[in-house]
């Protein structure tokens, strides 16, 4: 527990310290030599969509050892060279301890899971080579709480036991193929060409998220189709019960271009299987909205996917169209 401005938070309480050992040690070679140990350089990728809110650069590496360091540790150091991430839903992630000059992301910049944004080093409050890695509810390091998250998949390739963990502590599976966004580029084509998009469980209530970003998107320039068997219409628009019946209120010259969906994950497999049968060209799932098995049917039949993204706050990022 440390206290940062008056309150009193666990901001690690939930953080990693990722190493890589090799024959139960984690370097080779001169113990006091950054480039021996198995980890550095590594590349380090982010784990979700997200935007970057701040990144630190450019303060030396330690000589590995308990009490060497760089540079005195404090509020602004401990991290060494860092990224914060925006993951959305009020959670940041934290890739701490990389390589100076080796950052490849910078504030404002909008990144996709797994793309790299930086090299594993030895900066900050570190005694080797290794990335320090959390969750917290605020783009502060120290000053956030600590919040937890699940690693969906891994490969077990051995255990410690000198560490008092045996393999039936593990269970593992073959990793399955996670789901990717596209890239943003095809994300702006599909945003600025799409002109029809029915909007799956738009509420008629103004206090609902679905109805606000209907509603931008129509300022935008979009028609909006709303999708929900429960009203007869929606900012001006007569709604549909299910997505068999979108396309019977298009006007001539007029198709479908993306479904946004505002449902719950459970019911996005459903809505996949009828996209697919009814060959819409784009499939937008909400913040949320995860469902990564469905998104990769979805994408595999050859449908443009997105997934766990809001479609107003990535119209809205856009920048103006060359003139």
């Amino acid at each position: 527990m440390l206290a940062v401005d008056g309150r009193a938070r666990v901001s690690q309480r939930y953080a990693i310290d990722w190493v890589r050992p090799e024959n139960g040690s984690t370097f080779r070679g001169k113990r006091e030599d950054n480039s021996a140990y198995h980890a550095y350089g590594a590349e380090v990728i982010a784990v979700a969509d997200g935007t970057i809110v701040a990144v630190k650069d450019g303060i030396p590496e330690n000589v590995p050892g308990l009490t060497s360091r760089a540079v005195p540790i404090t509020l602004e150091t401990i991290g060494g060279n860092l990224v914060v991430h925006d993951i959305g839903q009020g959670q940041y992630a934290f890739y701490a301890h990389l390589q100076p000059g080796s950052l490849r992301v910078k504030p404002g910049d909008r990144v996709q899971r797994g793309q790299v944004l930086g090299l594993l080093g030895n900066s900050g409050n570190s005694t080797e080579p290794h990335l320090h890695f959390h969750i917290g509810n605020g783009p502060a390091i120290l000053g956030s709480e600590g919040v937890p998250f699940v690693i969906r998949e891994y490969e077990l390739i051995g255990a410690r036991r000198d560490l008092g963990y045996t393999r039936a502590t593990f269970s593992a599976r073959s990793p399955a193929p996670m789901f990717q966004n596209p890239p943003p580029a095809q994300i702006e084509s599909l945003l600025r060409s799409a002109h029809t998009i029915a909007v799956v469980g738009l509420s008629a209530n103004p206090a609902r998220p679905s109805y606000s970003v209907a509603r931008a998107l129509q300022r935008y320039g979009y028609r909006i189709i709303p999708v929900n068997p429960h009203v007869d219409a929606v900012l001006g628009e007569r709604a549909v019960p299910d997505l068999d019946h979108a396309r019977s209120v298009l006007r001539g010259g007029e198709r479908l271009d993306i479904v946004d969906v505002f449902r719950r994950p459970e019911h996005v497999a459903a809505i996949v299987e009828d996209c697919i049968r009814l060959q819409f060209p784009a499939l937008w799932l909400q913040e949320g909205v995860v469902d990564e098995a469905a998104a990769e049917r979805a994408r595999a039949a050859g449908i443009f996917t997105v997934m766990d993204r809001c479609i107003y706050k990535a119209r809205a990022a856009l920048p103006p169209p060359p003139e």
